[in-house]
């Protein structure tokens, strides 16, 4: 996160180190505050911050259901549409 705000590598990072975060890093992008990550398609996605996470997959349970529980059976092309969008 460092080095995609400031480009600032960790301090004492080793060259391999250097080189992993770069390409890495080559994958996000800030806009507008917040942090995408380009997919392989061109299309980005928000990476939303950490204390946004558990709520995101707490509603996306609830929404597409238990996986593996043979009376809700798989999710409906609805639930996941939703969940996509999320």
């Amino acid at each position: 996160m460092q080095y995609l705000r400031a480009r600032q590598y960790a301090t004492n990072s080793s060259a391999a180190a250097r080189k992993c975060t770069y390409k890495r890093a080559s994958l996000y992008t800030f806009q507008q505050g917040k942090l995408l990550r380009r997919m392989s398609d061109g299309s980005t996605r928000q990476v939303h911050e950490p204390a946004q996470r558990a709520a995101l997959i707490t509603s996306t349970h609830e929404l597409c259901g238990h996986f593996g529980e043979k009376e809700d059976g798989p999710p409906t092309h609805d639930q996941l549409l939703v969940a996509r969008h999320l």
